[in-house]
């Protein structure tokens, strides 16, 4: 495997067998990620992306949900950075009604409208780096059964995650 550019492509030459026959293919990637992950096949055999340990809902349902801008957090990896800053992912109450999770609203000095906004300013970093996490957090006043939105920023240290290649 190869990073390869051209004034149209950038990503990385792989070979594949088509019937009897080899044929380069190309996978796409970011191309201000590519120094970075240059390094990491280098320097481990594969890729390595930064990651802060979230799984996080798709833009339209989100969207669906009232999130208009952001990335709405649904699940935290125990022992992850996320979990660690004290992110929080959504959940079902007792009483069956979902309380949202916090959204993602910025990565140091970057805004995050969606989930490519999220990847692109995270790929800035390197696993290992501590960056800052703006969030917009739903506070819930029991007594007045009111909601209140915040915004906080917590420090959160990146892990490294494989990168996958696009399944076809």
């Amino acid at each position: 495997m190869r990073a390869v550019a051209n004034r149209l492509r950038i990503g990385y030459e792989s070979v594949t067998i088509s019937y009897d026959r080899f044929r380069p293919m190309l996978f796409p990637c970011r191309s201000h990620a590519v120094p970075h992950q240059v390094g990491t096949i280098i320097q481990y055999g594969r890729v390595l992306r930064p990651a802060i340990g979230i799984s996080y809902m798709q833009g339209a349902q989100a969207r669906a949900l009232g999130v208009s801008r952001g990335v709405l957090v649904m699940g935290v990896s125990e022992g992850s950075g996320a979990s660690n800053a004290g992110i929080r992912g959504s959940f079902r109450k007792k009483d069956g009604s979902v309380s949202l999770g916090d959204v993602i609203v910025g990565v140091d000095t970057k805004k995050v409208e969606n989930d490519s906004d999220l990847f692109r300013a995270l790929d800035q970093f390197e696993p290992g780096q501590s960056v800052r996490i703006t969030l917009r957090r739903l506070v819930e006043d029991g007594a007045l059964g009111t909601l209140s939105d915040e915004e906080l920023t917590v420090v959160v240290k990146l892990q490294a995650t494989e990168a996958k290649q696009p399944e076809i």
